[in-house]
Formats: structure tokens, sequence, C-alpha cells
């Protein structure tokens, strides 16, 4: 039996997000219990040395999108606008 790439990673990726979506659900809850900011939640870390919770939270997803863009096919195109450079 054989099994695409597709079917290997697309529904782990969504079940991934839709555990991330419920931890996101229980921190926002606990905000608004405990009366504070929910952006204070996005904007900490779990430890010294780790990214944000919003940062982490755009890895993940961006992750899953980009996994599922390469495995349709999808590639990105190059900008042919020239990037602005720093004088030096």
């Amino acid at each position: 039996m054989s099994i695409s790439m597709y079917s290997a990673s697309v529904p782990v990726f969504s079940a991934l997000l839709d555990n991330l979506d419920h931890f996101l659900d229980k921190g926002l809850a606990d905000a608004e219990a405990r009366k504070y900011d929910p952006i204070v939640l996005a904007q900490s870390r779990l430890a010294p040395d780790m990214l944000p919770l919003a940062r982490q939270v755009l890895i993940a997803c961006d992750a899953a999108k980009l996994c599922a863009a390469r495995l349709a096919g999808w590639r990105r195109r190059r900008s042919t606008t020239p990037k602005p450079r720093c004088p030096s």
C-alpha cells in the first residue's frame, strides 16, 4: 500500500494547528478570567532563550502553510523589483 506525502503530512499539521488553537483559546479564557490583556500572553516567553508566543505561533502556521504549498507544486515567484540597499 502506498501513501502520499499529502496524507502523511497535511493531517498531522491540521491536528497540530487544531491543538494550538485549543491552547490559545485556553490562554484567552485565562486572560479574561484573571482580567489581564491577552497581548501580555502573546508577548511572553516561556524561557529566556525562546521566542515570544506570537512568533512561535507564526512559525507553526508558516511551516504548515509552506509545506502544503510545496506539496501542491506551488513555487514562490521571484520579485523583479530590486531590494533597496542602505547607503554605505
